[in-house]
């Protein structure tokens, strides 16, 4: 799948995150919070991936046991398992993954995420559309390229 444009090139810029620096987000987040919180309330972090990135059918094939997480698994019918490409989470202990989603475009990608609701998590768990591209995405929070 190839990536989008402004995601290269925040990767070649360096401000993506890379094998040597990503934990660094830990310490000092790439994402202003208060942006973040205006596009997704509920989260106080988020915390990028380095390339390369996988998809979820390749996080399951590399024996990933969170996708056997009875409060995960039921969630794989609402996604594309091969077109659902996994570029984040929301940190530490969250469990909440955030992905790029081709199923309706492979040129433009959505960006998804992996909700968790506390009341019967097995059956609301689910994923959501953030932003319907990468663009977007960037866009509400602020992210220049």
């Amino acid at each position: 799948m190839k990536l989008p444009k402004k995601l290269e090139l925040l990767i070649e810029s360096g401000f993506w995150p890379n094998k040597q620096n990503v934990n660094q987000q830990y310490i000092e987040s790439l994402v202003n919070l208060e942006s973040l919180k205006t596009l997704i309330p509920d989260e106080i972090q988020i915390y990028f991936y380095n390339p390369p990135f996988y998809t979820v059918k390749e996080s399951i094939e590399f024996g990933n046991d969170y996708w056997n997480w009875p409060e995960v698994k039921p969630s794989l019918s609402e996604i594309d398992i091969d077109k659902t490409l996994i570029i984040g989470d929301f940190g530490l202990g969250s469990d909440t993954l955030l992905a790029l989603d081709y199923s309706k475009s492979m040129i433009s990608p959505s960006v998804i995420r992996f909700k968790w609701f506390d009341e019967n998590p097995i059956k609301n768990n689910k994923w959501l559309v953030v932003c319907e591209s990468f663009d977007e995405f960037l866009k509400k929070l602020k992210i220049e390229t």
